[in-house]
């Protein structure tokens, strides 16, 4: 630079080459100063540009994906989600002030899962286990569908500062699940509860510590209607009989098929003995109604215990009905 400063200056005086060198170093700097303006104008642009692309992919694929992202502020309790979730979770927006604040009031999300949300996105739940089942109310059909919840939780010097994960709806695998299971909990004949579920549920209900009543049924002469009509004889009796079960007893009311044709209902939460026999009475006048003319008729033996007098387990129980069962039994045929 300064070779052409000479060339261009020497016909001036030692002050006007001096004043040209200022005008000329002013002159080249602006012009440095102007290009990496452009430059850097050039490179947001791009840049800007680059996201901008990148967010609009994002946003496609997002609504194709049906997944939602979501990023809560654990400081100033606001959470936000993509746009997909307007559409999915029927919300009117995508950013949510106060949150946990106003979580009860927000029917979209199951009221019973209302306490998991809070510990999560409060940070009280374990590391290794950062996901959870939730029931959001669909858009379309407003019945409640299951999700599955994965999340991050983000610290600053020990702090919770955040917490950010993906909401995926799981309610076609879920109900699946719950399907198999009830299946696997089921007897294949009565669709009663099998041995081993009607035993769990049972002494569940006894560890409530709750009054119940256990009855007990065994149908009388069971083995000469299977070899006297033959088994599907016998079938179509404990299938008949199981669904004169079912209409005449609580839905909260535990019915089971124990063994061949013993058949046990636990009445939960009761004490009084006449409720039973009201039952019982209205059972017998079911089957009278059930069984049209020329069909075989059948009875059933009752035996009754009652938690917690007669015993504090299920097996207890089940031995109290029993001797209740057959002292009946001697006493009608004696």
């Amino acid at each position: 630079m300064d070779f052409f400063y000479d060339l261009f200056t020497d016909s001036f005086s030692d002050t006007d080459r001096l004043l040209h060198y200022s005008i000329f170093l002013t002159a080249f700097l602006v012009a440095t100063s102007l290009l990496s303006a452009v430059l850097l104008t050039l490179y947001l642009w791009r840049w800007r540009h680059t996201i901008s692309a990148e967010r609009q992919r994002y946003f496609l694929l997002e609504k194709f994906s049906g997944t939602v992202l979501f990023d809560y502020d654990y400081a100033t309790d606001v959470i936000h989600f993509t746009p997909n979730a307007a559409e999915l979770f029927q919300l009117n927006a995508t950013t949510h002030s106060g949150f946990l604040g106003n979580l009860d009031a927000l029917e979209t999300l199951y009221a019973g899962d209302h306490d998991t949300i809070k510990r999560a996105l409060t940070g009280r739940m374990p590391d290794d286990n950062q996901d959870l089942l939730i029931r959001i109310k669909d858009s379309r059909g407003g019945k409640f569908l299951w999700y599955v919840v994965q999340f991050k939780y983000l610290y600053r010097r020990h702090r919770l500062v955040s917490v950010i994960g993906k909401i995926d709806n799981v309610d076609d695998q879920k109900r699946h699940e719950e399907t198999l299971l009830e299946q696997a909990q089921r007897d294949g004949l009565t669709g009663l509860y099998n041995k081993i579920t009607t035993e769990r549920q049972i002494e569940q209900a006894i560890d409530s510590k709750q009054d119940g009543i256990m009855i007990l049924f065994d149908i009388d002469d069971f083995k000469k209607i299977n070899d006297g009509f033959g088994h599907l004889a016998g079938d179509n009796v404990l299938r008949l009989f199981a669904t004169c079960l079912q209409r005449i007893f609580r839905a909260n009311d535990i019915l089971g098929r124990i063994g061949g044709d013993e058949l046990v209902v636990y009445m939960r939460s009761l004490k009084d003995t006449d409720v039973v026999t009201a039952k019982l009475e209205a059972l017998r006048q079911m089957m009278a109604d059930q069984l049209k003319e020329g069909d075989m008729k059948f009875s059933a033996s009752t035996g009754i215990a009652k938690f917690p007098q007669d015993g504090d387990t299920f097996e207890a129980l089940f031995r109290a009905a029993d001797a209740a069962m057959y002292r009946t039994k001697r006493r009608e045929k004696g």
